[in-house]
């Protein structure tokens, strides 16, 4: 959705009609592992001009889409702006690539003053669900009139502002940037304090601050013109999942008026959990005598998925060596997400995947079929069945079954430990 900002009114020449830019947010939904949208990169100067300047701005998806999505846009009044072309197209293979739409100002010839006008985005068609009848943001745009005998947008002072590409921060330290200049040379320094709204989400680096929670930029006569980038990392790990957070720019202060007291725009954004998660996996199928813990570890990192850098029989071996005890024994960050291979949403961390119902069957996400050997309690701790704590291919075994999300999951039944048909399942970690 967008946060519309029209045209400024007002006395003061430098300041009627200037038009701020549009911001849009996405409203982040806590039900879906999955943000289906787009990327909008603002444009640098939201300004043409009728000596046909002109501006550009990118888009693209933020996440693959199953099938083609069709974006078709258009200029709200061509009289002020033209835009290039008339659609963009992606696919599976180019939707994480930036697509460049350029508007040019048009000359009409007549004092008519500065103009607003938009480049319309309509909604996408495709075949992928998740983004058919999407509706990206428009983008507005000020046409600078060359024919009129008062000007005033240019006189002011501001802040030219290049949105983040990707508004997202991560918990294991993702970053994401943007900058700022300003607008025109002032007469003396103009500083700006910066800060973040919450620190335990993301901290700030410009210059020679890095990872602080506050700092100041500096600009003066002779580097107004020079962008000064502020990187945004993500902190954490944390129990809060996606949570939403601002970079505040407070009023500039400064001996130039055109430049003390004005209010450069706040940037909002969003701290996500970890781009790296805790992997179930299969290692194959064996009997109930896996010979000992160290032995099932070796087979399970031998299977490891690509990536990863160390894999761990997810099975419970003694009192010390049980399942839930893996955070200790293995080291494992017990607030990343646990996925599947393939990158299914298993559970939402540590505790979720311990709590007696998972997010997705082992079978939906395509980890196994088969019941798998786990020697385990509803909790993950030792079963009195367990196959001589996994030494032994005589008596009986606690097994998970693949098609329950429930405690059946992980000590569904038991199973005779010389049968071949259950599987060692793995957790390996980033």
């Amino acid at each position: 959705y967008t946060i519309f900002l029209m045209p400024a009114q007002s006395s003061d020449p430098r300041y009627n009609g200037l038009n701020p830019q549009d911001m849009g947010f996405v409203n982040v939904d806590d039900d879906s592992s999955s943000l289906y949208g787009f990327i909008i990169t603002s444009p640098d100067n939201a300004s043409t001009s009728e000596s046909t300047a002109s501006s550009t701005f990118t888009v693209k998806l933020s996440t693959e889409p199953t099938a083609n999505v069709t974006m078709t846009y258009y200029s709200s009044d061509t009289s002020e702006g033209t835009v290039s072309g008339s659609s963009l197209v992606f696919s599976s293979d180019n939707y994480s690539t930036a697509q460049t739409i350029t508007v040019t100002g048009v000359d009409d010839s007549s004092g008519d003053g500065d103009q607003y006008y938009q480049v319309v985005l309509m909604p996408v068609t495709s075949s992928d669900t998740n983004y058919n009848g999407a509706d990206p943001q428009d983008i507005a745009f000020t046409n600078l009139d060359d024919d009129s005998t008062t000007t005033s947008s240019s006189a002011g002072g501001g802040f030219i502002i290049t949105a983040p590409d990707n508004a997202t921060t991560t918990e294991d330290g993702g970053t994401s940037t943007f900058t700022i200049k300003l607008n025109m040379a002032p007469t003396s320094t103009v500083s700006i304090p910066v800060y973040v709204s919450d620190s335990t989400e993301a901290l700030l680096t410009s210059g020679s601050s890095s990872n602080v929670d506050n700092l100041t930029l500096t600009f003066t006569s002779s580097d107004w013109s020079t962008p000064q980038t502020i990187t945004v990392t993500g902190q954490g790990p944390d129990e809060d999942y996606d949570t939403l957070y601002n970079v505040i720019l407070m009023p500039a202060i400064s001996s130039d008026t055109n430049f003390n007291g004005v209010n450069p725009q706040d940037l909002s954004f969003v701290n996500t959990e970890s781009a790296n998660y805790n992997i179930l996996y299969s290692a194959g199928a064996y009997t109930g005598n896996l010979t000992s813990k160290s032995n099932a570890d070796s087979l399970c990192n031998s299977a490891k998925p690509s990536g990863t850098s160390q894999g761990y029989a997810f099975a419970s071996f003694s009192t010390t060596e049980e399942i839930q005890d893996l955070p200790t024994t293995a080291n494992l960050n017990t607030n990343l997400n646990i996925k599947s291979s393939s990158g299914k949403l298993i559970a939402e961390n540590w505790s979720d995947l311990l709590d007696g119902s998972i997010y997705m069957t082992l079978e939906s996400a395509g980890v196994t079929t088969n019941t798998w050997w786990s020697f385990s309690d509803n909790n993950g701790g030792w079963h009195t069945y367990n196959c001589g704590g996994g030494t032994s291919g005589s008596g009986n075994g606690r097994i998970g079954h693949p098609r329950y999300p429930d405690t059946k999951w992980i000590s569904q039944s038991n199973g005779q430990c010389w049968q071949t048909v259950r599987d060692l399942i793995c957790i390996a970690k980033p």
